[in-house]
Order: structure tokens, then C-alpha cells, then sequence
């Protein structure tokens, strides 16, 4: 049988390249996004195309303001806009999912494809021990571990709870860095109910399986996905 060591290292393998195709498809709304800013930034008008792209990735990332329409696209709604269309540093969401589906051997990873437990009320699997004061909340499924990740970086990027998160990441972007993964942990407190204790946790796991450098990779430009990474 296969170690715990390389066991380890098949997960962080099967996910990644699917972490980093999500990160593509943000990316690519990011760089529009950016673009659009510049026309703003120019005084250049948005034409109602992009105004109508811009107000349904405003609905997609929970941005109401700018998603209703009651206000147009200018300079600091879109700033606000792409605090959250931005990518997820790999390092981090390899280590949730390896925490949150112990390496993808949990039930609700095995069951549903549900990698970094989040809940969603009346509708998916539903724990073993729930704690039936909170109410029917359950285990989301996904058809895929791909949608998993999709709705994983959702939620990073729109839940009110995970502000911090993102503020950490657009102080990087700011400063022309690279976001890193343990660097973004500590705005994970809300995440779980252990708090520090679990962003402990997670930048543990990113020392201990050297993470840290796939918060550089990107996919080669080949119909292959072969993974740039130099690492596992």
C-alpha cells in the first residue's frame, strides 16, 4: 500500500491543477474588471455591454449595490468589486482541503466530493453528530471536487465573515506581492470554531508539505495542464 507520505502527496496533486484552473477563470474576470477600471480611471465612457458584465459579476461575488443597478460602475464600486474577484493562494486551499477532508479520505469528501466542509441548510449530507439547535444545516455536496473548489473560493470571496481574508490579500496586491497562503490564514479565524487555533493548524500544514512555493504556479499554456511548480 502507498505511505501516508504519498498519499499525501496524490491529494495535493489531484487538487491542485483544479485549484489553479480556478483561479484561471477568476483571474480572467479579474484582469476585464481591471480594464474597465482603467476606462473609468481614463474618464472614458463603460458601454452598456460591459456595464451589463459588470453588474452580473457584481451579483455573482454578492456586491449588491452595484448588482441592482442603483448605482453605475465608477471608480469605487469597482474598487470594491475587485477585492473580491481575486484568486485563492494554492497553499491555502490545499491546506483547508487536506483539514476539512482529512487528504480526501473523509465521508462527506468520499459521499459528495465535499472538501472544505461547508454548510448549506436542508439540502446535502447530513453529519453524524448534528447539533440540532443550529437547525437543519448540512454538509454541501458537490457533482465534482472541481465545483467544490468553485464554491470554496465563492465563499472566500464574498462571505462577510471573510473580510479580513480578503483585506490581507489586497494589502499584497498592493504592494506588488504575491497574496501567501499562510500569510492569508489569519483572516480565516471565522472559519472554524477553533479560530487561531485552526489558522495554527493550517499554516502548519503549509510548512510541513512546503506549500508555500505553489502559491507561484500557474498552468503552462498546453492543451496538457501541465503544472508549472518545480516542486512535487
Amino acid at each position: 500500500g502507498l505511505t501516508v507520505s504519498q498519499k499525501k502527496s496524490l491529494f495535493f496533486r489531484a487538487l491542485l491543477p483544479m485549484v489553479l484552473m480556478t483561479n484561471r477563470e477568476i483571474l480572467a474576470d479579474r484582469a476585464r474588471l481591471r480594464g474597465i477600471r482603467g476606462d473609468i480611471a481614463a474618464r472614458r465612457t463603460v458601454s452598456p455591454e460591459n456595464a451589463d458584465w459588470v453588474r452580473d459579476l457584481a451579483r455573482r461575488y454578492g456586491l449588491s449595490s452595484l448588482a441592482t443597478g442603483s448605482e453605475p460602475p465608477n471608480g469605487r464600486s469597482l474598487d470594491l468589486l475587485l477585492r473580491r474577484v481575486d484568486a485563492i493562494p494554492p497553499s491555502l486551499a490545499l491546506a483547508q482541503a487536506a483539514v476539512e477532508s482529512a487528504y480526501g479520505s473523509s465521508r462527506f469528501a468520499v459521499e459528495g466530493n465535499a472538501l472544505f466542509g461547508q454548510w448549506r441548510f436542508g439540502d446535502g449530507l447530513v453529519p453524524g453528530r448534528q447539533r440540532t439547535r443550529l437547525g437543519d444545516y448540512r454538509i454541501a455536496d458537490f457533482d465534482s471536487p472541481m465545483g467544490s473548489i468553485r464554491a470554496y473560493a465563492r465563499n472566500l470571496n464574498t462571505n462577510p465573515a471573510y473580510k479580513p481574508f480578503r483585506d490581507r490579500r489586497a494589502v499584497a496586491r498592493q504592494g506588488g506581492r504575491t497574496p501567501e497562503g499562510a500569510v492569508l490564514a489569519g483572516g480565516l479565524l471565522a472559519y472554524s470554531e477553533k479560530g487561531q487555533q485552526y489558522v495554527d493548524l493550517l499554516r502548519n500544514v503549509i510548512a510541513r508539505n512546503r506549500l508555500s512555493v505553489l502559491d507561484m504556479a500557474k498552468l503552462a499554456p498546453s492543451s496538457t495542464r501541465r503544472i508549472v511548480t518545480g516542486v512535487l
